[in-house]
């Protein structure tokens, strides 16, 4: 991040997926070019029956594994609009909260969306 010069937009995104194999809690990685829907519960890609909140959509679960086989140096390439960022940081959190036994609100979380958007 120090080399960048300036802080990529998803670079945050990138640091939580990889900061979670430290946690002890890492998503599945995906599998397959078809890779189904993300299961926020299991942490894992497939065509799960799970419902919504905790099952993401199809084009969520794609930003999702993007972010989390990319390096931090390739992670600014992805475009995402400042929609799309806040609803994958908002599916992040989640993430972490079901798998870290409810942490509690993040105090950081409204200083990432306004900075980094």
């Amino acid at each position: 991040l120090d080399l960048a010069g300036k802080t990529p937009a998803n670079f945050h995104m990138s640091f939580i997926f990889k900061l979670t194999k430290y946690l002890g809690c890492p998503p599945a990685e995906p599998i397959e070019k078809d890779i189904g829907c993300f299961d926020l519960m299991e942490g894992t890609y497939g065509h799960s029956t799970g419902a919504p909140p905790l099952r993401l959509s199809i084009e969520d679960s794609l930003s999702f594994s993007k972010l989390q086989t990319l390096n931090f140096e390739a992670v600014e390439q992805l475009k995402f609009s400042r929609f799309e960022r806040k609803k994958i940081l908002d599916h992040l959190l989640c993430y972490l909260d079901i798998h870290l036994g409810h942490v509690g609100q993040l105090k950081s979380r409204s200083i990432l969306e306004e900075v980094l958007d």
